[in-house]
């Protein structure tokens, strides 16, 4: 009893740690953080802020329902509360936890880097969403964006949305005098508009169809942008305004890479099974784009093409970003809840990768004091390997904590069916010892077969 005794207080206190580590803060600031932003409203419910992330985790990284929720908090020292009140409470958690995530991801970088703008640093940023569909038929889509620092190599932004909120650069906030490069989702004028209204600056990849490009600042002189790119030249380049809204037109640069032969057939082929998979007409000159990178910014011509282009290619970084979490988490689906839930969990989710992606770097840096080739080790499998280690420890103790003497009633209590009138009997009871559940009659079973009845 001793040794179980140890072990728990061990786990416990490495429990404390993990929360330590994840938040970075200490245990005052953590306390008051909760309190400001309303996860701690009612002091008779859980009073400590690194208990209630504890359990939030635990829900983020298990299939545990509120009931099991429930127990679990209980089991652990939270308290006696219902399933309902845990729903209240993780609901009032999101501003806490996108406070805590985004103080997290400010600290995940080890190295910063720095780009130039007319002798000032300019910061870069790389825009994108991803969607996350709930189980069943009828589950309801979310929106991640998510706004990354590439300079600093740190997540500043993340907001989550329903799927009716469409990819925006109104959606962020827009830091004047520095770089912002998102794909062809935010490549239309109002988004370009929007950056510029913030004094920031744009690199927007673009599909002609869905722009309004022109030579003179009235509109009157359309640009065919598919007669443009009927050249043999690799690279393109010109001036020339771009419709926003209300019949505006704004100054815009337009850059035109050719991919190579190769990738533009794949990406001409990608064009055509879209196509015949939703049985509509593909034009002619959505096949001559399809092999071409396009691009708009409001930079001027002081930066060259080549560098604005290979600005872009640094896009790819959050592509990954968004494949990593993913396929780290194993998260194609959330399970059913309201927006308001959603939204914490995937908060939680986020916070999560956070803290793992802070203990790869600091593996990655172990390895270069070393004087290791990087290139020789799989990070990805470390990562996992991370990911596992936190599973199993932020679940350890209140799994160790269930003692089932001690706490069968407690768990009975907590999972039992409210209703009075259960709509059928407990058809398992029946079938395994002859009881009609409704009136615990003829029990044709012996206590002593059974050390834990007994």
């Amino acid at each position: 009893m001793n040794e179980i005794n140890n072990t728990l207080e061990e786990l416990k206190t490495q429990a404390h740690h993990c929360i330590n580590d994840i938040v970075g803060r200490s245990g005052q600031e953590l306390q008051e953080s909760a309190r400001i932003y309303g996860a701690l409203v009612r002091l008779r419910e859980v009073k400590d802020a690194k208990l209630l992330l504890q359990l939030l985790l635990i829900y983020a990284i298990s299939d545990m329902s509120q009931k099991m929720m429930s127990l679990c908090g209980y089991l652990i020292g939270a308290g006696n509360i219902s399933d309902q009140a845990w729903d209240k409470k993780i609901k009032n958690s999101g501003a806490w936890i996108c406070f805590l995530l985004n103080e997290s991801l400010i600290k995940a970088t080890p190295t910063h880097l720095a780009f130039y703008h007319y002798g000032n640093q300019m910061q870069v940023y790389l825009l994108d969403a991803s969607t996350l569909k709930q189980v069943g038929a009828k589950g309801q889509e979310l929106r991640v964006h998510m706004c990354y620092n590439l300079t600093k190599g740190a997540m500043e932004e993340v907001i989550v949305t329903d799927n009716h909120t469409a990819e925006s650069a109104k959606t962020f906030k827009i830091q004047p005098g520095h770089l912002y490069i998102a794909d062809a989702g935010y490549g239309k004028g109002k988004n370009l508009a929007q950056v510029i209204s913030q004094k920031g600056n744009a690199l927007f990849r673009f599909t002609p169809n869905l722009v309004s490009l022109s030579s003179d600042a009235e509109g009157k002189l359309k640009i065919n942008m598919a007669e443009k790119l009927k050249t043999k030249k690799q690279l393109v380049k010109f001036t020339c305004y771009i419709h926003t809204e209300k019949g505006r037109y704004i100054p815009v640069q337009i850059i035109a890479s050719r991919l190579p032969d190769d990738k533009a057939l794949l990406a001409r082929e990608r064009k055509m099974r879209n196509s015949s998979k939703k049985q509509t007409k593909l034009k002619d000159e959505t096949l001559v784009y399809a092999g071409w990178v396009l691009l708009m910014t409001n930079l001027d011509s002081s930066h060259s093409a080549e560098s604005l282009l290979h600005l872009y290619r640094s896009r790819w970084q959050i592509e990954l970003l968004f494949k990593r979490i993913k396929q780290f988490f194993k998260v194609r689906r959330l399970r059913k809840a309201t927006l308001g839930h959603s939204k914490v969990l995937v908060l939680l989710l986020l916070l999560i990768w956070a803290f793992i992606e802070r203990k790869t770097i600091s593996a990655e840096i172990y390895l270069l004091n070393k004087e290791e080739e990087l290139i020789r080790y799989s990070l990805w499998s470390m990562t996992e390997l991370f990911f596992a280690r936190f599973k199993v420890q932020i679940q350890a103790f209140w799994v160790f904590c269930f003692d089932e003497a001690q706490h069968l009633d407690d768990a009975f209590r907590f999972l039992r069916n409210h209703r009075r009138k259960p709509r059928r009997i407990n058809q398992y009871a029946v079938y395994r010892f002859g009881i009609d559940s409704r009136t615990n009659s003829e029990c044709s079973y012996s206590a002593s077969c059974y050390p834990l009845a007994a």
